[in-house]
């Protein structure tokens, strides 16, 4: 087999070779077949690139007839512009022109040309075109602009690095329309998603729109109604009495305003004790608060008359780190907190205070001693009612607090009786007017 030929032989030729001639060699290097001139080949092998070489007469034809085609076009080319380029005393020579400088020469030609175009219009129309400042200061104008919109660029780049995905969209608003999605999204490091939403938002509310906020699980109205009809319990909050302790809802329509009387952290929790089913976040229970149940501390809110007992537990639990609510420790001296006898206290088998002690006192020394001294504030009944701080030991502290719940349990259990008894009677009265006035 020859090194330059896939012709493979069973068996070594010596007879009828031939040397490679010079004009042979070059034909078939044009045909990718490379034999050294002088080497020698068999008959079947020069067969072989004889035909490889051999082009019809009809190609041949062809391929001249576009060859000529297109160098009469280029001729034609060149000599048009040569003669629109004579009167300005410019001709394009490609004599020596390598094809890696057309594209200096193109440049170098046109600025040359434009530049005596510029000239013969100026003097055509008597215009001197040195003297003119409004192209410079055009230009300058247009440098300016041009940096000034790269510097803000760079500034919203910066911005975009540090916000979140809302204020990313926000500023994509202010893109250019020309510019392509692609783009943006590889000079903004975004992706091609954000840009679109980018957009969009522009077309529906202009520049610097903000994103609408994902809409979450909302509550039905049955839980909104049930929700702001327990701060509105009288269990819950009291209704305050200045004529100007209203709020405005509607235009002249105006609501009395209501005290809540414990934070809102204890009364979400005797909201899931009421309602264990009932699926609701403490965020969400604080926003749906309505705008005339206020909290304590809020302007006039000093004049309402609240239980003191109930209170008085209250202050003690703030005093200290107790996380359990008033109901949490009612439950612990009692066996059934919906049982009379047991909220009344007869029964006999209720706990004993002796639990809520010892589960007091493992609570707290954890973080006092029992001899520390901690700062407590009572109210106290003497010619008139008043808050008092007094200091006492941890040892009392939880005494008080027993005796204190002890307390409180038939007070809680008789304001609860009362205002279930009123809540009753209102209904029924409610049913029987509209009995009577014929709706059923």
């Amino acid at each position: 087999m020859h090194r330059t030929i896939k012709k493979t032989h069973k068996k070594p030729i010596k007879k009828s070779l031939r040397n490679v001639s010079l004009s042979f060699s070059k034909q078939l290097c044009e045909k990718n077949i490379f034999i050294k001139p002088g080497q020698k080949i068999c008959p079947s092998c020069r067969n072989f690139c004889e035909e490889k070489t051999i082009i019809t007469e009809n190609e041949s034809d062809d391929e001249l007839m576009i060859e000529l085609d297109s160098f009469e076009s280029r001729n034609v080319s060149l000599s048009q512009t040569n003669a629109a380029l004579n009167d300005l005393g410019f001709l394009i020579k490609l004599h020596n022109l390598q094809p890696h400088s057309k594209g200096l020469y193109y440049k170098r030609k046109v600025e040359k040309v434009t530049k005596e175009v510029k000239k013969k219009i100026s003097k055509a129309l008597d215009y001197d075109i040195e003297i003119s400042e409004d192209e410079k200061e055009d230009e300058r104008n247009f440098i300016e602009k041009a940096e000034n919109f790269d510097r803000l660029v760079g500034l919203l780049k910066e911005k975009l690095m540090s916000v979140g995905r809302s204020q990313k969209v926000q500023i994509l608003t202010l893109v250019p329309e020309s510019w392509r999605q692609k783009k943006v999204s590889t000079e903004f490091q975004v992706t091609e998603y954000m840009v679109k939403q980018a957009r969009k938002l522009k077309r529906e509310k202009g520049i610097l729109a903000i994103p609408d906020p994902k809409k979450g699980n909302t509550l039905s109205e049955n839980t909104v109604k049930l929700v702001t009809d327990f701060y509105q319990n009288d269990e819950n909050s009291r209704v305050l009495p200045g004529a100007k302790d209203k709020v405005s809802i509607k235009k002249n329509i105006y609501i009395q305003k209501r005290l809540i009387l414990s934070n809102l952290r204890e009364l979400y929790s005797c909201l899931k004790w009421e309602c264990p089913n009932l699926k609701i976040g403490f965020s969400k229970f604080c926003s749906i608060r309505p705008k005339w149940c206020v909290l304590a501390g809020s302007a006039g809110t000093h004049t309402v008359c609240a239980c003191s007992i109930h209170q008085n537990v209250k202050l003690l639990l703030d005093a200290v780190k107790i996380e359990e609510s008033c109901i949490d420790l009612i439950k612990m001296l009692v066996c059934n907190v919906e049982n009379s006898e047991c909220m009344l206290r007869h029964c006999d088998n209720c706990p004993s205070d002796d639990a809520l002690i010892e589960y007091l006192t493992a609570k707290l020394s954890k973080d006092y001693y029992l001899e520390e001294e901690i700062i407590i504030s009572q109210w106290v009944n003497t010619d008139r009612t008043e808050i008092v701080k007094q200091s006492i030991s941890v040892e009392g502290f939880i005494s008080l607090l027993s005796k204190s719940v002890e307390n409180l349990i038939p007070n809680s259990y008789i304001t609860k009786s009362v205002y279930n008894f009123q809540k009753t009677e209102r209904r029924s009265a409610f049913e029987y007017s509209n009995r009577s006035n014929g709706f059923y």
